[in-house]
């Protein structure tokens, strides 16, 4: 079993300097560990939570992360950020499709931006007339995250995250979002 730990910088140089980088034809390198993620949310789903979840897709190769909302009326919209330490992690990508946010067929407008590294602010609203809302649970944002090197650390969800219908459009109050710990590991 493999003993979670962070590599310093110091670390890092000494295990590229140790890869074989020297000239004299082939071989030489470290063939580097297959890397995989896994979630601890921070909570578990309750009513009115937006909690992060594994998604079933996820491989060693892409951490498939979803934000999924728990028993919550008039949600018009998503609006949060995501901070993760960008040396364990690389944010890859986002995408709404099964959106809660979708149901009824409505379109979504979606927007996310890596604002700085390690901080990704994500914007998920339905492109659907005033007072038109969705109420129950479902998965709200699929993102998509690289694994780089083994350690454990945070994944954050910024509170607020839910806004209703009105216009303007006002802060869901009472709803919990909740990050989790990641755990990046070396598959056997």
């Amino acid at each position: 079993m493999s003993v979670p730990y962070r590599f310093t910088i110091a670390g890092v140089l000494a295990l590229c300097c140790a890869c074989g980088n020297g000239g004299g034809g082939g071989g030489g390198g470290v063939i580097p560990p297959d890397l995989c993620m896994t979630l601890a949310p921070a909570t578990a789903p309750a009513p009115a939570t937006v909690v992060i979840q594994t998604g079933a897709a996820s491989t060693c190769a892409i951490a498939v992360v979803e934000l999924v909302v728990t028993d919550v009326s008039d949600v018009f919209a998503l609006a949060t950020t995501i901070e993760y330490d960008p040396v364990s992690l690389a944010f890859a990508g986002m995408n709404t499709l099964g959106s809660v946010l979708a149901r009824d067929g409505a379109q979504l407008n979606a927007e996310v931006r890596e604002t700085v590294l390690g901080k990704v602010t994500i914007g998920v609203s339905r492109n659907a007339p005033t007072g038109i809302d969705v109420s129950g649970s479902g998965k709200l944002a699929t993102l998509f995250f690289v694994p780089l090197v083994e350690g454990m650390d945070d994944l954050t969800v910024a509170t607020p995250c839910l806004t209703g219908s009105e216009t303007p459009p006002v802060v869901k109050a009472g709803v919990a979002c909740s990050g989790g710990t990641t755990l990046v590991a070396v598959e056997p």
